[in-house]
């Protein structure tokens, strides 16, 4: 008879379980170890590479990665989150070869989210095997796969089920130190970027301080823990909880506070519409995907793609942990209700618009209505159910021994499941062709559906594991011998479902095929000035080719696209665009680039030529006397560069420098006249500045000058730009104004001739500084006050952490029995 006793628990933080999880990720990503090929699917390769190169190598630079130069004409860098500029394991970016430690770092959070949630069932008092199956479920399940190309998700969700276990132990021990270290890991998962998971796990966080039974679902048995404590009350629970929000707050506040500041600025401000945030809800037809992936086929078309829920390409974890959690049901019975309640709530929340109490959270819960894509938060229900398996695993065994004729009933159940299981499978198989016939012939296929052949496929590979899975319960149940190989066996089987079902879910890129210039960037990189290039809308929407030498070559796809489209990948080659890639977009700038968007052609405004736009990307030709094409994409024109689709760039020859003089000036009374008075084709920024106050240089008003027109021209020449600092000598005839085609943003100060001016707002999103006649230096810098604010409060945070834990052990020493 096996016995709980001879599966040992084993030290929960054994670096063998961690060691172990690492070569099963590595072995699923291992195409990818070596770096010679660059994970890239979806998002990684314009919204988290591009970033990650900036700014490592701005601190190669000595200089630290605070604003973003080559965004919207000027974007804050470290407040944006997404880079992950604080997270610790990006350290690696800074010491390996890039490529080897960005494919790394993904493949060690596996690994993480593995042990952690090891770590948590030990803690819930899982046995070793248990305990292993229930990380093998949570590190394989579809939910992590999938979400490894949206890499601030992936890496916040790796830590919830530490986040978790620390709480608990702060819970039952009624210990200040476990919740502080709980505050600590809450701040490592908000620099991870994933701000709707640290969220949510701050929600799991509350709940369990406010009703541990969630979890904890025998309070007797916190007697039977090692330090012999019972689970404190209430009110020290819900102390506890605040101490460890009080730490988040401390340790994080360097990158909190110009988060807060950039969001406050964003468009995110006032929330997000309804029908915005809950894009890629999870839908009641969408369960059978638990243990049939992709039936439907989201990813086939893009409407498809947007009209369903294809955020997470797949959601699959098999019929496996679905049987092992009956028997902690079993077991534990009514203790499990706040358990089965809080499962709920978590798919209810995934569910998003497909669920009518959606709309409540969204209008009246905190924040709420500023997070869009639902079906993030479905890595709680995935959390729950590796815990209910992994302790489902145990009550197997348990129940096995105790209440012999309760399980043989629900084995009798499994029994028969298998038997029917296997019928069909073997149905399946004898007449596969006939089925697929049979599904195609009524519609049951592409488009409507996935294609027939793999939903077949799927679905005898799904009545397998079913039918493999319920004969070994019952063999277990029913044989001593069988027993005793059922921890290895069962482990084994959830290793090769999970692993194998979700083989090759991943995208990858030759490493040099990625780093290397599109046609666009080599056909302008010639031009050592300073400019911005945009990339007009019909562009980005459009398909795209390139010319070669037999004409033109078919439309490009995937990351060639991307590239010579720039999104993203300008960073790396510091090419200055006008548009960009970010989450947090500022408000004022989004409102001038859907204005821009609207306009019938290029040269309908002058508004590009004040952005400094001197190349403009397009496949529609521009017939313009202000454009000149310079050349298209790819090859020699062979007589088709002119043609639609073919992607060309076009030179402006009215572009205004980055850095120019004016020495008039409009007044405007709000935006909404600013933006009207842009539109305008007759309104000329090499000339007028629309600002919102006076101007005023030296403490003195500026007086505009009568004899402007007369005078010798201005200069402004560049001597030094930095991402964080620019230096400029200026020479002005007359009192004027110096205009930075650089977006105006909080914590940019400007210093002439090492006096601080105030930086006026112009032409609705620029910067300008009133000068007076002569030859002046100017200099930019970007210091904001919320980043060195933050920066005072956190390290006040960490040294006091480090104090607290120094006492902590020192007291502990001389009170051993004191957690």
């Amino acid at each position: 008879m096996a016995s709980l006793r001879s599966l040992s628990t084993g030290k929960t933080t054994s670096p063998t379980i961690f060691i172990s999880f690492l070569i099963i990720a590595a072995l699923y990503f291992y195409p990818a170890i070596d770096g010679s090929n660059l994970l890239t699917e979806r998002d990684l390769s314009v919204f988290f590479i591009p970033p990650r190169i900036l700014w490592t190598e701005a601190l190669k630079r000595g200089e630290f990665p605070l604003w973003n130069p080559f965004f919207y004409s000027g974007h804050p860098l470290l407040a944006t989150l997404q880079p992950g500029i604080f997270y610790p394991f990006n350290l690696l970016l800074l010491i390996l070869p890039f490529d080897m430690a960005f494919n790394w770092i993904i493949i060690v959070h596996f690994a993480l989210a593995g042990t952690f949630t090891y770590m948590l069932l030990c803690e819930l008092n899982a046995s070793k095997p248990g305990a292993i199956a229930g990380a093998l479920i949570f590190m394989l399940s579809g939910y992590l796969f999938s979400t490894h190309n949206v890499l601030n998700t992936l890496l916040a969700v790796a830590w919830s089920p530490l986040t978790v276990y620390l709480s608990l132990k702060a819970v039952k021990r009624g210990s200040y130190g476990y919740a502080a270290a709980t505050g600590v890991v809450l701040a490592v998962m908000f620099f991870a970027g994933g701000i709707e998971v640290f969220y949510a796990t701050c929600a799991v966080l509350f709940a369990l301080s406010v009703m541990p039974q969630i979890l904890i679902m025998r309070p007797d048995e916190a007697e039977t823990q090692p330090n012999g404590v019972i689970l404190s009350g209430m009110k020290k629970r819900l102390a506890l909880f605040a101490i460890s929000i009080s730490m988040f707050f401390s340790i994080s506040a360097v990158q909190l506070l110009p988060f807060l500041e950039l969001a406050r600025a964003s468009t995110r401000s006032a929330g997000l519409t309804y029908a915005e945030a809950t894009t890629w809800s999870f839908d009641i037809k969408d369960f059978i995907q638990f243990v049939l992936p992709d039936p439907f086929g989201y990813a086939s078309s893009d409407d498809k793609y947007w009209t369903n829920q294809s955020w997470l390409k797949t959601v699959y974890v098999g019929s496996i942990p679905l049987l092992l959690s009956v028997f902690f049901f079993v077991e534990n019975k009514k203790k499990t209700l706040p358990f089965i309640l809080s499962s709920i709530l978590g798919l209810t929340v995934a569910m998003g618009k497909n669920n009518l109490s959606y709309q409540a959270l969204f209008y009246y819960l905190p924040l709420f209505n500023k997070f869009r894509y639902p079906v993030k938060f479905l890595f709680i229900p995935f959390l729950f159910l590796s815990i209910s398996a992994g302790l489902g695993f145990d009550s197997f065994l348990r129940l096995s021994e105790s209440k012999k004729n309760l399980v043989y009933k629900i084995t009798i159940a499994f029994l028969v499941l298998s038997t029917v299981s296997a019928i069909a499978l073997g149905l399946l198989v004898w007449f596969d062709v006939s089925v697929t016939s049979y599904l195609v012939k009524n519609g049951i296929d592409y488009p409507a559906y996935n294609f027939a052949s793999i939903n077949v496929f799927n679905a005898k590979r799904g009545l397998f594991f079913l039918t493999v899975a319920a004969t070994l319960v019952y063999a277990a149940h029913t044989s001593d011998g069988i027993k005793r190989l059922f921890p290895l066996a069962a482990c084994l089987l959830l290793f090769v479902d999970l692993f194998f079902a979700h083989n090759g879910f991943y995208f990858m890129t030759k490493a040099s095929d990625y780093h290397e210039k599109s046609s666009v960037m080599k056909l302008i990189e010639k031009d050592t000035s300073i400019y911005r290039v945009y990339v007009t809308p019909k562009t980005m929407r459009g398909q795209i080719s390139v010319v070669n030498a037999k004409g033109t070559g078919a439309p490009l796809r995937g990351i060639a696209l991307e590239k010579e489209r720039m999104k993203g990948f300008n960073l790396e080659h510091g090419i200055f665009d006008i548009d960009g890639l970010e989450v947090m977009l500022r408000g004022d700038y989004s409102a001038l680039m859907a204005v821009l968007s609207y306009q019938e052609a290029p040269d309908s405004t002058n508004i590009l030529s004040m952005l400094n736009v001197k190349y403009l990307i397009s496949t529609p030709t521009v017939k313009s006397t202000e454009f000149r094409l310079l050349g298209a994409a790819g090859e020699e024109s062979n007589g088709v560069i002119e043609r639609d689709g073919v992607l060309k760039v076009y030179e402006n020859r009215k572009f205004l420098p980055r850095f120019f003089a004016v020495k008039d000036w409009q007044i405007m009374n709000d935006d909404a006249e600013c933006i009207r008075t842009l539109l305008k084709k007759s309104f000329n920024p090499a000339k007028t500045a629309l600002l919102y106050k006076e101007p005023a240089a030296a403490a003195g008003k500026l007086e505009k000058s009568a004899n402007a027109e007369k005078s010798s021209p201005w200069s402004v020449e560049v001597i030094e730009y930095k991402n964080n600092a620019i230096r400029l000598k200026a020479r002005l005839p007359w009192p004027g104004l110096l205009v930075a085609s650089e977006s105006y943003y909080p914590g940019w100060k400007v210093y002439v001739d090492g006096m601080e001016e105030e930086i006026l707002k112009a032409d609705y999103v620029l910067r300008a500084v009133p000068l007076k006649a002569g030859a002046h230096t100017v200099e930019f810098v970007y210091r904001p006050a919320s980043f060195y604010a933050g920066g005072v409060i956190s390290l006040i945070g960490v040294t006091g952490l480090f104090a607290f834990a120094f006492i902590g052990r020192k007291y502990g020493k001389r009170n051993p029995k004191n957690d």
